[in-house]
């Protein structure tokens, strides 16, 4: 798996994701050292521990909020895809530990309230689909 960039894993039973440089190595994807493009939709997953990746698709998950350390410190994510969720506020997102990310898809969440304090650590570039078609910048 070690020129694996690509990964479609949706629909699976899957709870935690751990590349080889990361703390919890040794699990499935422990040699996927270029993985840049994952997608989880439909799965349980709590924790992502993989450096280089950075597309990551979370969609139809059922989240209702992400951990505050649901992702590592150290990750090169750009775009994150939680739409077709259950979040009804950002504040339970926890997006303070993804400095690279470039575009966030929250697009079909039932969301009640968008608090701007959630999206304060997003570099100043990201853009935000909040309603499908309609994107803050």
């Amino acid at each position: 798996m070690e020129k694996l960039i690509e990964l479609v894993m949706d629909y699976n039973r899957i709870y935690t994701l751990c590349g080889a440089d990361d703390q919890c190595a040794g699990g499935i994807l422990k040699d996927a050292n270029n993985l840049e493009k994952l997608s989880l939709s439909n799965v349980q997953l709590t924790f992502v521990s993989m450096t280089k990746l950075e597309i990551l698709d979370l969609s139809g998950n059922q989240l209702q909020s992400l951990s505050t350390n649901w992702i590592s410190q150290e990750n090169n994510l750009q775009r994150l895809n939680l739409n077709n969720n259950l979040f009804t506020n950002t504040s339970s997102m926890r997006l303070d530990n993804v400095a690279k990310l470039q575009v966030l898809d929250i697009s079909g969440n039932p969301l009640e309230k968008i608090t701007v304090k959630s999206f304060k650590y997003l570099p100043e570039n990201t853009t935000v689909d909040v309603i499908q078609g309609y994107k803050c910048y």
